[in-house]
């Protein structure tokens, strides 16, 4: 399986900064949380519009796992399938620190910081 960029994607923009490509990628993987939601209804048999608003602020790190016990129900899952969604459960890991992380950039350091839920910067008691 090869995999080719879109002609006008991002990555491929030489003066694209960190931020526009981090903004990029929160925004697909948003997409594919909101399949990953389907998936889920289709695998239990659910009615998308009356199902969906019981998945709706399911993030990926927990889909996946109800992914699996739901195709474990009436399918045998192939080893490939189990580890692409575990492979999303990690990545889920990963976009939710960078979208709960104040980020910052500077030409000589790069430094990421957690914000705990609810906090704000302009409060100043922001936990490193």
């Amino acid at each position: 399986m090869s995999f080719v960029l879109p002609r006008n994607h991002p990555c491929l923009n030489k003066d694209a900064n960190v931020l526009e490509l981090l903004g990029w990628f929160l925004a697909e993987f948003t997409t594919l949380e909101n399949v990953l939601k389907i998936f889920l209804l289709r695998a239990v048999g659910a009615e998308l519009q009356a199902g969906y608003f019981l998945v709706s602020r399911v993030d990926a790190k927990a889909l996946t796992p109800k992914i699996r016990a739901a195709l474990r129900q009436k399918h045998r899952l192939q080893d490939d399938l189990k580890t692409l969604l575990e492979e999303i459960g990690e990545v889920a890991d990963v976009r939710n620190r960078l979208s709960h992380s104040a980020l910052e950039f500077d030409d000589k350091y790069s430094e990421i910081r957690c914000i705990a839920f609810g906090a704000t910067m302009s409060g100043g008691a922001v936990p490193s």
